[in-house]
């Protein structure tokens, strides 16, 4: 007689406090959508950061490898390329550059991070890796060959189900989320195993 498999997923959840919900339904004629930056253009962004310390400029990140800077002012006009990470990584399906924070101290330590899925030689072709970049805060200029790669690892031979994101949390750590890069359905159960 064979034992069943062992459980694999979250045991407990956990309670996440500081949340609060309006008493009543919002009604449609509260909310609006309004095109912020309706001057520039992105191709394919994928996130509108700002850096702590920097209000006075915004980031956006591009699924290609992209991170453009520019004035945070809706009527600005000009951005500029701060990160080129098109020759490691490339737009295609759930692969490309998947997210981009800054570190807490980013004023004083000019660190920011990011995510990709690599494309080409080292790293392995379709590694997903978390890399450390420098930037001058009062420039916003990156520093392109400061990469430091702080994790590298090889998901499922897919190209989908890799998307993830870089949060730091309240104590000061930076959150690590990826996808379980399996094929849909996640027949391999990846998404569940906290082995995978």
């Amino acid at each position: 007689s064979t034992s069943p498999p062992a459980p694999f997923g979250l045991e407990t959840r956990s309670i996440v406090s500081g949340l609060t919900f309006p008493a009543e339904a919002v009604q449609s004629s509260e909310v609006g959508v309004e095109r912020a930056f309706p001057n520039l253009t992105f191709t394919d962004p994928l996130a509108l950061v700002e850096a702590p310390g920097d209000p006075g400029r915004r980031y956006v990140a591009t699924h290609g490898g992209e991170v453009w800077v520019f004035a945070s002012d809706n009527n600005t006009t000009s951005k500029r390329l701060f990160l080129d990470l098109t020759d490691v990584t490339k737009a295609y399906d759930e692969e490309g550059l998947v997210s981009l924070t800054f570190d807490p101290n980013y004023a004083s330590n000019g660190y920011f991070y990011v995510q990709y899925v690599a494309n080409v030689g080292f790293p392995t072709p379709g590694d997903t890796v978390i890399a450390r970049f420098h930037a001058d805060p009062a420039t916003a200029t990156a520093d392109r060959g400061s990469e430091l790669r702080l994790l590298q690892f090889k998901q499922a031979n897919s190209t989908g189900h890799k998307a993830g994101d870089l949060v730091f949390g309240p104590d000061g750590m930076l959150y690590v989320v990826v996808g379980y890069g399996d094929v849909a359905g996640d027949p391999n159960n990846y998404a569940q195993n906290l082995g995978s």
